[in-house]
């Protein structure tokens, strides 16, 4: 989906909020973020096969400051992921529109720097949605939050997401991905030059809530490498029904040294899948019906190597849904595979 609309909405909305009633020849406000650099703490990557929207490139941190609405920033898909943007010296910030896609904050923080290292609470902000509102963006893939808070002087503004808001899906089953911006807009006041001329923003006294800067993205094991051999093969084999699925057999190959661990969610779901070693294993607890919207997650990992992540969601009537990733060491989060 794309979309030629272009951001006057948000324009307009901080219009109201944060100015006086003007002439209709009065001009916009500027703003203070377009075409400024940004970075963020993830970039959503690019699907193993090479499908989906996203890449380090087109989902990069600066396409939510091009000024184009149809090009957006996407995080990974973790719970606190920040976009910063460089406002290229101290301005004068009161305001910050963010014009967000289905996959969005529920909680974020609005946080300024003058420095890029000490940052200052300017707002907590709380998105609930109408369901209204929720339909609308489901349609539209955006929806535009403006928020208000008192002047001050600001190099970098970040946003931090606290919370990622669910996203329900047609079958009930709720998604949570990263989160992601098509347009962020930064205003405020005229920046009133010094008496030297050098055009400083005086810099008002610090806030009591703070907002450290963001650590640096952990590591991983630093033996991860390459993938693991042989690598894991996961198979299933059933057939579909009107309400779900029939498993005849789910299987799992991988070295003897890996550890293999099923999650099963959902109200057809055993009681417990026990953790296997590797080898050829038969995850015998789920041969069974499964109702659709059941999400089936098989992780094989092993230290000082990428192992295999695979989920397969079950549907109603048409066979299941497979997502086939890599896994970091130990960790359980998918990333994208490394070259073989």
């Amino acid at each position: 989906m794309r979309s030629s609309r272009p951001v006057t909405a948000a324009l307009l909305a901080l219009v109201s909020l944060a100015t006086a009633p003007a002439p209709a020849s009065a001009q916009a406000p500027e703003d203070k973020a377009r075409g400024r650099p940004a970075v963020a703490s993830s970039v959503e990557p690019a699907r193993p096969d090479g499908s989906g929207p996203c890449s380090e490139i087109l989902c990069a941190a600066g396409k939510a400051t091009d000024g184009r609405d149809d090009t957006r920033w996407g995080s990974a898909f973790v719970e606190e992921a920040w976009w910063q943007v460089d406002l290229g010296g101290p301005r004068q910030v009161d305001s910050v529109a963010l014009t967000w896609h289905v996959a969005r904050a529920q909680r974020y923080v609005i946080a300024t720097s003058l420095d890029g290292g000490s940052f200052s609470t300017a707002a907590n902000v709380t998105l609930t949605l109408s369901d209204a509102q929720i339909d609308e963006l489901t349609a539209s893939r955006h929806h535009t939050a403006a928020t208000r808070f008192e002047a001050r002087g600001a190099r970098y503004v970040r946003v931090t997401s606290l919370e990622r808001a669910p996203i329900v899906r047609d079958d009930g089953d709720v998604d949570r991905y990263g989160v992601s911006l098509w347009t962020a807009s930064v205003f405020g006041p005229a920046d009133d030059a010094s008496p030297s001329g050098n055009g400083s923003v005086p810099v008002p006294p610090p806030t009591t809530a703070t907002l450290p800067p963001a650590p640096p993205t952990p590591a991983g094991p630093a033996l991860v490498s390459g993938l693991m051999r042989p690598f894991p093969v996961v198979r299933l084999k059933g057939r579909v029904t009107a309400s779900g699925a029939r498993i005849d057999l789910l299987s799992v190959r991988a070295p003897r040294n890996a550890t293999i661990r099923v999650r099963c969610r959902g109200r057809s779901c055993p009681a417990r899948v026990r953790r296997r070693a590797g080898g050829r294993r038969r995850i015998a607890e789920l041969h069974r019906a499964l109702a659709g919207g059941t999400v089936v997650t098989v992780l094989v990992t092993r230290p000082g190597s990428y192992g295999k992540y695979t989920r397969f969601v079950i549907h109603r009537g048409r066979p299941p849904a497979r997502t086939d990733r890599c896994l970091r060491g130990s960790a359980r989060r998918p990333v994208r595979c490394p070259a073989a």
